[in-house]
């Protein structure tokens, strides 16, 4: 039987614990990059979680032995402490938890308007959206399947605005990919536009596991002169589970995430890290050491051919952020390629 006598010391232990516990949640949270378990749903810098651990310690001890006379006097036993200490612990996580509900995963949507055209694989259409000056080359561009739509719109935006139609593919909401039929996705696309166009003179996008499907669904075109993928998984290990995924999300939208669909094992199927060493020079892979849903670094080695690797971006960051510029940059590179081989 436990005596939790005084009552009040009892309590008092319960919360410095809980007090020190917290800080040193949030610093390890800061450290290791998991937002969901910090205060507020953000990033705290490094300097400021570790400044309130050492508040929390210090005004913690400091009001405990100032509000608890009888802390030297017998009191709790060795088994008592342990309950005490644990609890307070749990309810430090619990915290930290309920404060990261702030940092939402992705939600998924629906387009304000519904993509024209539809593609025999379930619940996947795409738009075409043409440059102004009338251009020559289509660049077709892979959704994520875990982002709302409009995710893709900047980058499609970029596309166009630099003299190329563009052929966006969305996944409508509650559908994902699936093999083997994701693996005809840009042929599926090339048939419905009903043209056939110069080799070389398309270039694929994919964005997440959508960069998975470009890598996978276009290594064996010869029409496909590039394939740009940003942010894929690569392999089944390259997709995080657990605790790694709060890095973008807090504990319920990581639960809700992990359970939509299995992801690991439809990269896997698709083998889209060797479909990455088959197209060669035309396959270029761009992503973050701090991609909080997919990892492909244990898998492919950092100086793999058309890999490109950054810091400090999340999963989302990447794609809205980065992957305008760097997909402009590789197709301004694939038209020179072009210009030179036909001159």
């Amino acid at each position: 039987m436990l005596n939790l006598y005084p009552s009040y010391v009892a309590w008092h232990y319960y919360w410095l614990v809980v007090l020190v516990a917290l800080g040193l949640v949030q610093a390890a949270a800061s450290t290791v990059g998991l937002r969901g378990l910090q205060l507020g749903g953000r990033l705290w810098p490094r300097k400021a979680a570790f400044a309130g651990l050492g508040t929390a310690i210090a005004v913690g001890v400091i009001a405990f032995v100032l509000t608890t006379p009888d802390y030297l006097s017998p009191g709790l036993a060795g088994s008592e402490l342990i309950v005490v200490f644990g609890a307070g612990a749990a309810t430090a996580v619990v915290i930290s938890g309920i404060g990261g509900l702030a940092c939402r995963g992705p939600v998924r949507g629906d387009l304000a308007v519904a993509p024209e055209h539809a593609l025999p694989v379930a619940g996947c259409s795409f738009d075409v959206l043409r440059c102004s000056a009338g251009g020559t080359e289509l660049v077709v561009v892979i959704s994520d399947p875990d982002l709302p739509p409009n995710m893709a719109t900047p980058l499609a935006r970029a596309i166009t605005d630099s003299g190329r139609d563009c052929a966006v593919v969305y996944w409508e909401r509650g559908s994902v990919p699936k093999y083997p039929d994701a693996v005809a996705l840009v042929a599926m696309v090339l048939k419905a536009l009903g043209s056939e166009p110069l080799d070389g003179a398309v270039a694929v996008v994919g964005l997440g596991i959508g960069g998975d499907v470009a890598l996978r669904s276009a290594a064996d075109d010869d029409r496909v002169g590039a394939v740009l993928a940003v942010g894929p998984a690569l392999s089944g290990d390259g997709v995080l589970q657990g605790l790694p995924l709060l890095r973008e999300m807090s504990f319920p939208s990581a639960w809700r995430w992990q359970r939509r669909w299995r992801r690991a094992g439809f990269v896997s199927a698709l083998d889209s890290e060797a479909a990455l060493g088959r197209l060669g020079n035309r396959g270029s892979v761009i992503c973050s050491r701090d991609d909080g849903f997919f990892q492909p670094l244990g898998e492919v080695s950092v100086s793999a051919p058309g890999l490109e690797v950054v810091v400090g971006y999340s999963h989302e960051r990447l794609l809205g952020e980065v992957a305008p510029g760097w997909v402009e940059e590789r197709l301004v590179a694939l038209r020179e390629a072009d210009a030179h081989h036909m001159g």
